[in-house]
């Protein structure tokens, strides 16, 4: 059942994105639907508990999921690059992309 009640959350939150022209991340892992779904699976069947729903998630439906603070590390672009026009139209570069 709660795998059932997963997939029409991610597809709603999807089609939700996508209906608003959202745009993802270049250096995502894991979409942005897939976290709000995991952030709604925590609140409806695991008492808010985060940790449980990431564990659920990352067995059930998204293996690349990483947990809280597990110290991901993003792939090295050169110095002085955008790493895509998202970023390039706030100034960002690799240096300061992600602080």
């Amino acid at each position: 059942m709660i795998e059932d009640d997963t997939i029409a959350i991610y597809i709603v939150f999807d089609d939700i994105l996508y209906g608003i022209g959202h745009k993802e991340h270049c250096l995502r892992r894991v979409d942005d639907a897939m976290i709000l779904t995991t952030a709604s699976i925590a609140a409806l069947c695991f008492g808010g508990n985060l940790h449980k729903a990431i564990g659920y998630m990352r067995s059930h439906h998204c293996p690349e999921m990483l947990g809280i603070g597990s110290g991901m590390q993003y792939p090295s672009l050169p110095k002085n690059v955008s790493c895509c026009s998202r970023c390039s139209s706030r100034g960002r570069t690799t240096d300061n992309a992600i602080a």
